[in-house]
Formats: C-alpha cells, sequence, structure tokens
C-alpha cells in the first residue's frame, strides 16, 4: 500500500530509513551498484511523501550529452519559431526531479545546478535571468565507489553537501543504511 506516510517496497529492512527520507522535504543522495536499486529507492520516496500526488521526473545524467541535459533540466528560452520549452524542473513542480547517475554530471552542469538550488529559480538555456520559482524535492543517486573518487576531484564539494542532507547507501543485494548529516553532527 502506497500514500503519504508510507512508502511502497518489498524489502523490509528499507522501510525505517525510507520512511525518515520520505517525512522529510531534504534533499536525499542515493548511493549504490544498481542503478534499479536506486530508481526503486527514489520512487519508494516520492510515494511516500507529501509529494506523492505531484510528478516524479526523473533524468540520467550519464546518457546525453551536457547541451541535451542541460535543455532537458532547465528548459530553453523562446528562440524564433522554436518557442519556449518548460525543462523537468518546471515539470516537476510540486513533486519529486531524480537525478540518476548525478556523479556522471560536469563541472559545468554541476554550477548549473547549485545555482538552482541556491534560489529554487529556473534560469532556462538561452535566458538572462530567471523565468520561475519552483518547489521541487530534489533525489539524486551515484555509483558509490565512482562517487566517493569524485568528491573534491572533479564533483564539487559544495554540490555534495547540498545533495548530501540525507544519505542513502544500498549495498548489493538489497538491505540499507541511513545517514543523516544533522543527526551525524
Amino acid at each position: 500500500m502506497s500514500g503519504p506516510g508510507r512508502p511502497d517496497v518489498d524489502a523490509r529492512p528499507w522501510l525505517p530509513d525510507l520512511t525518515c527520507a520520505a517525512r522529510s522535504d531534504a534533499p536525499v543522495l542515493i548511493t549504490g551498484d544498481r542503478d534499479a536499486d536506486l530508481r526503486t529507492v527514489a520512487t519508494a520516496i516520492h510515494r511516500g511523501s507529501r509529494r506523492a500526488r505531484g510528478p516524479l521526473m526523473m533524468i540520467d545524467c550519464a546518457e546525453a550529452s551536457d547541451v541535451v541535459i542541460e535543455s532537458r533540466l532547465f528548459g530553453t528560452a523562446a528562440d524564433g519559431a522554436a518557442g519556449t520549452t518548460p525543462g523537468l524542473f518546471d515539470q516537476a513542480d510540486r513533486g519529486t526531479l531524480f537525478l540518476v547517475r548525478v556523479d556522471a554530471m560536469s563541472g559545468k552542469l554541476q554550477a548549473r545546478l547549485l545555482e538552482f538550488l541556491e534560489g529554487c529559480q529556473v534560469r532556462r538555456v538561452g535566458a538572462q535571468r530567471a523565468h520561475a520559482r519552483v518547489d521541487v524535492r530534489l533525489i539524486s543517486s551515484a555509483a558509490r565507489r565512482l562517487f566517493e573518487q569524485r568528491v573534491g576531484a572533479g564533483f564539487r564539494r559544495d554540490l555534495f553537501y547540498r545533495l548530501n542532507t540525507i544519505h542513502l547507501v544500498v549495498p548489493p543485494g538489497g538491505g540499507g543504511e541511513h545517514h543523516n548529516r544533522e543527526q551525524r553532527a
């Protein structure tokens, strides 16, 4: 059974971690080795959150070029006959945006994401100013070993700390650990 406060997930050991993450509106970073497991966890968090009635949008940051990812995330400004295209941040308003394999983002995209996180305002590609403020819950995933190696050596530390408010670790074969930065202090 799913709905606000009730994550839809089969693996019982995950329930306390998912419930904690779902009840919070803080960004979640999920690390592990299998994309399918990470997607299942992200979906369960969204379904158990107060945003469950809103959209869950996903993008795999490793599947396309920087230009394509940036346009899909932020949308494009009016360009002659092409018109304005809303991005995933616009589409995920009052819902959740799941960034799959965020560790694959280039430095340029990391800077754009950090700019968004600082004000929750969307500036479309080609626009000079932000056009809208959106209410989006961000969930990110990364391959654990690769991500640990990249933080500080290609992945911005300031962005890492913004994404890593709640950290769920998905070990091979299920199970899980929960780390809340506020609880670790």
